[in-house]
């Protein structure tokens, strides 16, 4: 594959992401990027079919990016050459489809399921809920990328949205409920994220 002489939006890019990459497609999906990812016990066919089902670029690395050239075709399969950490690898794809990072695209996707849709909780909702003191439901708006208001979802005093998903309000520390924070679930596994200082800390990390 050749280095993209035109830029593209990182949230443009779909990829899938081999097995031994999936700390890079968490990483890919911090900044917007469309990315599934294998998991363990998956293998080639895998990718391939996923590739071809959803029109995705591969990322892999040695003999599996050679394998898989095979099967799906080099221009559908992108070689990694970093054997750095997951930051090297991280720029090297920013820079191999030349990517265009906005600051839209950060935390725009979950990193745990790729999903763009998140229910916003305004900060007072989200203290009563992690305190338990809610009662009844509540309507809160769904947004899609964190940027675009989508609709509105229902949520109960047990932090569960109408559709099942539970959010994950016992997991962020009790203190991030003082700082007048609006939290955002993903709408599909119920992970939370918030606005703070570690967007510019990630900005900073990875010369974005």
């Amino acid at each position: 594959a050749v280095v993209s002489t035109q830029s593209t939006g990182a949230s443009e890019l779909r990829v899938v992401v081999d097995v031994p990459l999936q700390g890079l497609g968490k990483k890919l999906r911090h900044i917007g990027v469309d990315c599934r990812v294998l998991e363990d016990g998956q293998d080639v066919d895998d990718a391939v079919r996923i590739s071809n089902e959803d029109n995705r670029i591969i990322l892999s690395r040695d003999g599996n990016a050679d394998r898989l050239a095979k099967l799906a075709g080099v221009e559908r399969v992108y070689k990694l050459q970093s054997r750095g950490n997951v930051t090297a690898q991280l720029a090297e794809i920013i820079s191999h489809f030349n990517l265009v990072v906005s600051d839209e695209d950060l935390f725009s996707r979950c990193a745990i399921c790729n999903s763009d849709r998140f229910v916003r909780v305004e900060p007072d909702l989200a203290a009563a809920l992690h305190k338990g003191t809610s009662s009844g439901d509540v309507v809160c708006e769904v947004w899609e990328r964190r940027h675009t208001k989508c609709g509105e979802i229902s949520v109960n005093e047990d932090s569960v949205t109408a559709d099942g998903t539970v959010l994950q309000f016992n997991k962020v520390k009790s203190n991030r409920f003082s700082e007048n924070l609006t939290f955002w679930g993903c709408c599909e596994c119920g992970k939370m994220y918030w606005d703070g200082c570690h967007l510019q800390h990630f900005k900073e990390k990875n010369n974005l």
